[in-house]
C-alpha cells in the first residue's frame, strides 16, 4: 500500500509498478478524480480497481464518474 496526498506522484508509480486498486478522495490538491480516471486510462492502466470516496453530496459527478467507467469497460 502506498499513501499520496496527490496525484502527481501516483501516476508516475503507476508507470513503475503494478496495482491491484487506486482509492481516492474526488477532490485532489492538485486534480479530481475524473482526470486522474482519465490518466490511469491514458497509461494502459484501466484493469486497475477504481473506488472513489467523498465528503461532498454531489448526485451528479457520481453519475459522471460511473459513465465514465462504464465507458471503459
Amino acid at each position: 500500500m502506498v499513501a499520496l496526498p496527490v496525484a502527481a506522484p501516483q501516476m508516475e508509480l503507476l508507470t513503475m509498478q503494478p496495482f491491484d486498486a487506486v482509492l481516492c478522495d474526488h477532490r485532489l490538491p492538485d486534480t479530481d478524480s475524473m482526470q486522474l480516471l482519465g490518466k490511469i486510462e491514458a497509461i494502459g492502466s484501466a484493469s486497475i480497481a477504481f473506488i472513489v470516496i467523498t465528503g461532498y453530496s454531489d448526485v451528479r459527478i457520481a453519475v459522471e464518474l460511473i459513465r465514465a467507467v462504464r465507458s471503459t469497460t
